[in-house]
């Protein structure tokens, strides 16, 4: 797992901006024109901006399969890295 620290800013203008306390960021946000979902990452490698989407996409994909089945989200919603 990784360790990005506290949040310490939170941003919903567009989607769902975090600010963590090591500089990390993670932006997730609703395509404008498809139904995806789109995360964006800003780090000191990129590999650790990618391992941050990794992470945050996995939790939101396990979540949604948790979710009643009849709701069928796999089917509504593609997933994207950015």
């Amino acid at each position: 797992a990784i360790n990005a620290g506290d949040i310490v800013d939170k941003n919903e203008i567009d989607g769902l901006r975090l600010t963590f306390a090591n500089g990390d960021i993670l932006h997730l946000r609703s395509s404008g024109n498809a139904p995806e979902l789109r995360c964006y990452a800003e780090a000191n490698t990129e590999s650790r901006a990618q391992q941050l989407c990794d992470n945050a996409l996995k939790k939101i994909t396990i979540s949604l399969l948790t979710l009643d089945e009849s709701r069928n989200y796999r089917n509504k919603f593609r997933i994207e890295h950015c």
